[in-house]
């Protein structure tokens, strides 16, 4: 399969700064609806942005004078495609819906989704980079194009500055390689003891939040990935010396306990509560954690950590293509769909949805009109260390695979052998595509 990696220190170019010129002023998200008719539902994640999305959306309604009321269903983002899947399975699908990788892949097969091609304007496709326009029919492998990646996200290591100095580190350097997360998570651990504050946390209760935000992204900047183009076939063994870490982090008590039921929005009100050293987490978290949580301490961003011998590696962290929004193809009301569709890839909206919420925009030419409001959002955005990564094929939040790293960490087993059953289970899925 072809891989294609895009370094993205270009893509995101700030090329000054600026305040945001919009805010959410969250007393007015729920307008008194105007009475109508037709209804136009929109389903979202609820991953941290979903009030300024929310308000944005009404807005637009209102001030462009609508003849529908629009309702828009924020749903938990761990239970969004299980959610999503059976209103589309009932018939009872929202008109127009974001969509994970996932998501996208299986409803393009099932014809689910309007090929929205002839609705739009040359000049609205040219505001994105090529990538972005052809991210659809490199899964359908036609010339339709039924979405655009509206975000990408990236993945930084958060930390408490005031655990460290507490546990005698330094505030101002953080660990960059595994064996000082190990002993800068012990150090916090146990000068934590009755405080219930621990050095380390995996929030593996959420899929894509647990192992792949906390292991398999940062471990690409080691070299490590979890497809190997050469080979053209999976090999978790590289994975190892990570998995032993975690698992004697576990065991001396530098986790924090109950790791594989810990769910991230859980994970990040436990960090904003001062009981987490570090974590990893990524831009779409940023914002849940700056404006769900409240911090009454200082706290830094980073680079994940890196094995020691890849100090001088030129390893990428994956830069994730986000949330793309999709027509029902269903839907009793295509071309009001189609209209918000529009609105939501416009360089008005992504550039309100940046400044208030800190969500990274594929659109061209956004982040280089000021900096986000939101805390830390400049440390987020992709840099020299990032790539995009777009390589074939993606079973990237295939559930079996985490039950397969709690496993290796919970039971007794030989780590090896167990992450070799898992890697032939995946190279059997692959093949059989």
């Amino acid at each position: 399969m072809k891989s294609i990696r895009l370094t993205l220190g270009f893509l995101l170019f700030v090329s000054g700064c600026g305040q945001a010129d919009y805010t959410v002023n969250y007393s007015e998200t729920q307008n008194e609806p105007i009475p109508h008719e037709k209804t136009v539902t929109v389903a979202i994640r609820s991953s941290g942005n979903e009030d300024v999305v929310e308000q944005l959306l009404q807005e637009y309604v209102k001030n462009e004078k609508k003849p529908y009321h629009l309702q828009v269903k924020k749903i938990p983002d761990d239970k969004y495609e299980e959610t999503v899947n059976l209103m589309m399975t009932t018939g009872e699908g929202p008109d127009l819906m974001g969509l994970t990788a996932n998501m996208l892949m299986t409803y393009i097969y099932k014809d689910w989704l309007v090929d929205l091609k002839p609705m739009l304007a040359d000049q609205l496709l040219e505001a994105y980079p090529e990538w972005a326009v052809q991210y659809s029919s490199k899964i359908s492998h036609d010339n339709k194009l039924y979405t655009l990646p509206s975000s990408v996200t990236t993945s930084r290591m958060i930390y408490n500055k005031q655990l460290f100095v507490k546990a005698g580190l330094s505030p101002d350097k953080p660990p960059s390689t595994w064996g000082q997360l190990e002993d800068y998570a012990k150090q916090i651990s146990e000068t934590g003891v009755g405080d219930g504050q621990y050095g380390f946390a995996i929030a593996a209760g959420d899929d894509w939040h647990g192992f792949r935000q906390a292991m398999e992204i940062p471990a690409v900047l080691s070299g490590i990935e979890l497809f190997n183009p050469t080979t053209n076939a999976y090999d978790l063994q590289d994975y190892v010396p990570l998995l032993q870490m975690f698992k004697r982090m576990k065991e001396d008590g530098t986790l924090f306990p109950g790791f594989s039921a810990l769910k991230r929005d859980t994970a990040l009100t436990q960090f904003s509560d001062g009981d987490i050293g570090m974590m990893m987490i990524s831009s779409d978290d940023l914002a849940y954690l700056v404006r769900k949580t409240r911090q009454t301490f200082s706290w830094g961003v980073a680079m994940p950590p890196v094995e020691q011998s890849a100090l001088s590696s030129e390893g990428k962290l994956t830069v994730q293509p986000e949330t793309s929004y999709a027509v029902n193809a269903f839907s009793a009301h295509n071309q009001e769909a189609a209209d918000l569709w529009k609105f939501i890839y416009s360089h008005d909206f992504q550039r309100k949805l940046y400044m208030a919420a800190g969500t990274l925009p594929v659109r061209k030419g956004i982040v280089n009109q000021g900096f986000s409001t939101i805390l830390h959002a400049y440390e987020f955005l992709p840099g020299d260390k990032d790539q995009l990564d777009l390589s074939e094929p993606k079973f990237v939040n295939d559930p079996y695979r985490w039950n397969a790293y709690v496993s290796v960490l919970e039971g007794s087993a030989d780590m090896k052998e167990q992450l070799r059953k898992e890697a032939d289970r995946l190279n059997a899925m692959y093949k059989s595509k």
